[in-house]
């Protein structure tokens, strides 16, 4: 009996509670308060994640952009930095010293308004696009166009007009030989240049831009335009299809440059799709709800073949020859590339991906 109860007391308790242990526990405990008040702050101040899709785009009109600025280039002197930027980074550039008369623009603007449009020779007279006129589609069309070759005769009663025109043209051929100044196929006499006059009248109601992405529309070496008022020209990115306001400067020519300068240069041009808008009416015009757009384009006969200018392959052994880069764009026929440009009226669908190798 003595010998079990000895045994019983020398048995050994359980420990007391660390202090320490006691002391982390109160811890955490106080830091998981802390952490559970600072989510539900969260909570309230931002709303919880949503797991629904994003809204769709509305694919009909693209988001406006904040005006573009771009480069003044000198006719007499360019800068070769100046227009190795806007054509690898932009699309398009002001053109200075370009020798355009001053009234002459506007001179031109007032006669069309009043004397083209609405006279016998208004209308979407496609000959000089190389269509026929009963191969235009006029549905969903949202302006009225004329084109006119700057040879052609039929500008003889309109003299501003015709001034202009072939005025502005002789400059557009000298920024072709400004951007191409190896490769230009107009001085290699090749290709024969055309120039063509695009008059638009469109409504005010679409001078947000939005009609940019809808009138009829040609391809283009570059388009020129004399800016007359301090307001922006629209036009249509190359890559994206967005729009993008130009700030002007009054008494330059915004030059844009297009898909076949794009092609010509195995895209590493940036380039506008369609023709910029727009110039309003010259003060004192009456039809004030109207604005009226004067480009030129100098572009190709219809008969043409479009392909990368590059230079020749050598295998003469030469290290230090020349090799052919690789082709960006395949060859294809110019009528069938301006025939869809001027009737499928997609604007956010590049339609030169179809010829991208």
């Amino acid at each position: 009996m003595a010998s079990s109860s000895s045994a019983a007391t020398d048995t050994p308790s359980p420990p007391p509670p660390t202090p320490s242990n006691d002391s982390l526990s109160r811890t955490l405990s106080v830091d998981d308060d802390a952490l559970s008040r600072l989510l539900d702050q969260l909570l309230i101040l931002s709303p919880a994640p949503s797991l629904s899709r994003p809204p769709r785009l509305n694919k009909h009109k693209s988001v406006p952009v904040a005006p573009a600025t771009a480069p003044l280039v000198s006719l007499l002197q360019p800068s070769r930095a100046l227009v190795a930027n806007a054509l690898t980074n932009l699309g398009f550039f002001h053109l200075a010293d370009h020798g355009i008369p001053p009234h002459l623009p506007s001179s031109a603007l007032l006669e069309c308004s009043n004397s083209l449009f609405g006279s016998p020779l208004a209308g979407h007279d496609l000959s000089s696009l190389g269509f026929d006129a009963d191969d235009d589609d006029e549905g969903g069309e949202v302006d009225t166009f004329l084109v006119f070759d700057t040879s052609s005769d039929k500008l003889d009663s309109l003299p501003e007009t015709r001034e202009y025109a072939r005025s502005l043209g002789r400059v557009g051929l000298e920024v072709v030989e400004m951007i191409f100044p190896k490769e230009n196929p107009f001085r290699k006499g090749s290709v024969r240049p055309r120039c063509l006059l695009w008059i638009s009248e469109a409504s005010s109601s679409s001078s947000n831009g939005d009609c940019c992405h809808l009138k009829k529309s040609y391809p283009y070496v570059v388009c020129l335009q004399y800016e007359v008022e301090r307001k922006p020209s629209w036009m249509v990115n190359g890559d994206s299809g967005g729009r993008i306001a130009v700030e002007p400067l009054v008494g330059s020519v915004l030059v844009t440059v297009g898909d076949i300068a794009k092609v010509w240069s195995n895209g590493r041009f940036k380039r506008v799709r369609g023709i910029p808008d727009c110039n309003p009416l010259p003060p004192g015009n009456s039809s004030s709800s109207q604005s009226v757009s004067m480009s030129i384009l100098v572009t190709l006969p219809i008969d043409s073949v479009v392909s990368p200018l590059l230079p020749r392959a050598t295998d003469d052994g030469d290290a230090g020859a020349e090799h052919e880069e690789t082709r960006t764009y395949r060859e294809f026929p110019f009528e069938e590339y301006a025939w869809r440009v001027h009737h499928d009226q997609l604007p956010f669908k590049d339609p030169l991906l179809r010829y991208k190798i």
